[in-house]
Protein backbone atom coordinates (compact mmCIF):
# COMPACT_ATOMS: atom_id res chain seq x y z
CA UNK A 1 0.00 0.00 0.00
CA UNK A 2 1.70 3.24 -1.11
CA UNK A 3 0.38 6.50 -1.47
CA UNK A 4 -1.75 9.05 0.43
CA UNK A 5 -5.07 7.56 -0.84
CA UNK A 6 -4.15 4.03 0.25
CA UNK A 7 -2.85 5.72 4.09
CA UNK A 8 -6.21 7.56 4.10
CA UNK A 9 -8.11 4.39 4.03
CA UNK A 10 -6.30 2.73 6.56
CA UNK A 11 -6.25 5.44 8.79
CA UNK A 12 -10.18 5.85 8.35
CA UNK A 13 -10.73 2.03 8.73
CA UNK A 14 -9.28 2.30 12.14
CA UNK A 15 -10.86 5.31 13.14
CA UNK A 16 -14.04 3.92 11.90
CA UNK A 17 -13.47 0.71 13.99
CA UNK A 18 -13.24 2.34 17.40
CA UNK A 19 -16.74 4.32 16.42
CA UNK A 20 -18.56 0.72 14.98
CA UNK A 21 -16.99 -0.85 18.85
CA UNK A 22 -19.43 1.31 20.89
CA UNK A 23 -22.72 0.32 22.54
CA UNK A 24 -26.34 1.83 21.64
CA UNK A 25 -27.78 3.91 24.50
CA UNK A 26 -29.68 0.59 25.65
CA UNK A 27 -26.60 -1.22 25.91
CA UNK A 28 -26.35 -3.77 22.89
CA UNK A 29 -23.03 -4.11 20.55
CA UNK A 30 -23.59 -3.32 17.00
CA UNK A 31 -21.78 -6.38 16.10
CA UNK A 32 -21.03 -9.72 17.45
CA UNK A 33 -18.07 -10.19 19.32
CA UNK A 34 -16.08 -12.61 16.24
CA UNK A 35 -16.91 -9.60 13.71
CA UNK A 36 -15.43 -7.17 16.21
CA UNK A 37 -11.99 -9.27 16.42
CA UNK A 38 -11.75 -9.92 12.85
CA UNK A 39 -12.08 -6.19 12.51
CA UNK A 40 -9.34 -5.61 14.66
CA UNK A 41 -6.84 -7.96 12.82
CA UNK A 42 -7.70 -6.61 9.93
CA UNK A 43 -7.32 -3.19 10.77
CA UNK A 44 -3.86 -4.36 12.65
CA UNK A 45 -2.48 -5.66 10.16
CA UNK A 46 -3.39 -2.50 7.80
CA UNK A 47 -1.84 -0.14 10.05
CA UNK A 48 1.26 -2.08 10.33
CA UNK A 49 1.60 -2.41 6.54
CA UNK A 50 0.77 1.28 5.91
CA UNK A 51 4.39 1.86 5.68
CA UNK A 52 4.12 -0.32 2.49
CA UNK A 53 6.50 -3.72 2.28
CA UNK A 54 7.16 -4.34 5.76
CA UNK A 55 11.21 -3.99 6.34
CA UNK A 56 13.37 -4.81 9.16
CA UNK A 57 11.82 -1.92 11.52
CA UNK A 58 10.09 1.14 11.29
CA UNK A 59 13.29 3.59 11.05
CA UNK A 60 13.74 0.79 7.68
CA UNK A 61 10.39 1.08 6.58
CA UNK A 62 10.47 4.93 6.67
CA UNK A 63 13.87 5.50 5.77
CA UNK A 64 12.68 3.48 2.24
CA UNK A 65 10.48 6.42 1.19
CA UNK A 66 12.46 9.36 2.75
CA UNK A 67 15.24 11.03 2.54
CA UNK A 68 16.07 13.14 4.81
CA UNK A 69 16.52 13.17 8.96
CA UNK A 70 13.23 14.75 8.87
CA UNK A 71 10.88 13.00 6.63
CA UNK A 72 11.78 9.96 8.37
CA UNK A 73 11.10 11.52 11.77
CA UNK A 74 7.69 12.44 10.50
CA UNK A 75 6.89 9.21 8.97
CA UNK A 76 8.17 7.69 12.49
CA UNK A 77 5.66 10.10 13.89
CA UNK A 78 3.26 8.58 11.59
CA UNK A 79 3.68 5.00 12.10
CA UNK A 80 3.82 5.35 16.29
CA UNK A 81 0.63 6.73 16.07
CA UNK A 82 -0.67 4.15 13.96
CA UNK A 83 0.82 1.27 16.15
CA UNK A 84 -0.65 3.33 19.30
CA UNK A 85 -4.10 3.67 17.80
CA UNK A 86 -4.13 -0.42 16.85
CA UNK A 87 -2.55 -0.89 20.03
CA UNK A 88 -5.51 0.84 21.89
CA UNK A 89 -8.17 -1.17 19.92
CA UNK A 90 -6.58 -3.92 20.63
CA UNK A 91 -6.67 -3.07 24.31
CA UNK A 92 -10.32 -2.18 24.46
CA UNK A 93 -11.20 -5.95 22.60
CA UNK A 94 -8.97 -7.33 24.88
CA UNK A 95 -11.27 -5.61 27.47
CA UNK A 96 -14.11 -6.62 26.15
CA UNK A 97 -13.07 -10.09 26.46
CA UNK A 98 -11.73 -9.66 29.96
CA UNK A 99 -14.95 -8.16 31.18
CA UNK A 100 -16.90 -11.29 29.46
CA UNK A 101 -14.85 -13.55 30.96
CA UNK A 102 -15.43 -11.65 34.26
CA UNK A 103 -19.17 -11.79 33.83
CA UNK A 104 -19.61 -15.54 33.00
CA UNK A 105 -16.74 -16.62 35.64
CA UNK A 106 -18.78 -14.27 38.41
CA UNK A 107 -15.41 -13.00 39.56
CA UNK A 108 -13.76 -9.53 39.01
CA UNK A 109 -10.01 -10.65 38.10
CA UNK A 110 -9.51 -10.70 34.33
CA UNK A 111 -10.45 -7.09 33.91
CA UNK A 112 -8.50 -5.54 36.80
CA UNK A 113 -5.46 -7.80 36.01
CA UNK A 114 -5.61 -6.90 32.05
CA UNK A 115 -4.99 -3.04 33.33
CA UNK A 116 -2.80 -3.36 35.70
CA UNK A 117 -0.76 -5.23 33.12
CA UNK A 118 -1.01 -2.77 30.65
CA UNK A 119 -0.12 -0.06 33.18
CA UNK A 120 3.20 -2.09 33.86
CA UNK A 121 3.49 -2.66 29.96
CA UNK A 122 3.27 1.23 29.49
CA UNK A 123 5.86 1.88 32.30
CA UNK A 124 8.66 -0.47 30.84
CA UNK A 125 7.75 0.79 27.46
CA UNK A 126 8.39 4.17 28.21
CA UNK A 127 11.80 3.21 30.33
CA UNK A 128 13.15 0.79 27.93
CA UNK A 129 12.55 3.26 25.18
CA UNK A 130 14.44 5.84 27.16
CA UNK A 131 17.16 3.63 27.56
CA UNK A 132 17.37 3.08 24.26
CA UNK A 133 17.47 6.64 23.40
CA UNK A 134 20.15 7.55 25.32
CA UNK A 135 22.68 4.58 23.90
CA UNK A 136 22.68 7.21 20.70
CA UNK A 137 24.56 9.56 23.16
CA UNK A 138 22.17 12.95 22.45
CA UNK A 139 22.65 12.25 18.82
CA UNK A 140 20.37 13.16 15.77
CA UNK A 141 19.45 9.80 15.70
CA UNK A 142 18.05 9.85 19.42
CA UNK A 143 14.54 10.92 18.91
CA UNK A 144 13.96 8.30 15.41
CA UNK A 145 15.19 5.49 17.44
CA UNK A 146 13.08 6.51 20.35
CA UNK A 147 9.75 6.49 18.45
CA UNK A 148 11.18 2.98 16.62
CA UNK A 149 11.35 1.82 20.46
CA UNK A 150 7.79 2.81 20.90
CA UNK A 151 6.45 2.04 17.30
CA UNK A 152 7.69 -1.58 17.66
CA UNK A 153 6.45 -1.85 21.34
CA UNK A 154 3.31 -1.00 20.28
CA UNK A 155 3.09 -3.47 17.57
CA UNK A 156 3.78 -6.50 19.80
CA UNK A 157 1.37 -5.44 22.23
CA UNK A 158 -1.06 -5.45 20.07
CA UNK A 159 -0.32 -9.25 18.71
CA UNK A 160 -0.06 -10.04 22.69
CA UNK A 161 -3.67 -8.31 23.23
CA UNK A 162 -5.26 -9.58 20.24
CA UNK A 163 -4.55 -13.32 21.26
CA UNK A 164 -7.15 -13.01 24.21
CA UNK A 165 -9.69 -11.95 21.79
CA UNK A 166 -12.41 -14.44 21.08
Amino acid sequence: MQGTSDGFIVRWLVVSSFGINRTEPEGYMIRPRSIQALIGVAAGAALISVAGPALADPTAECSARNSNQIEIGTCMAEAMKAADEAMSMALEFATNAASDLDKSTGREYAVPALKAGQEAWSQYRDKHCEFVGTTFGGGSGTGIAIQNCRTESARDRYAELMQFVQ
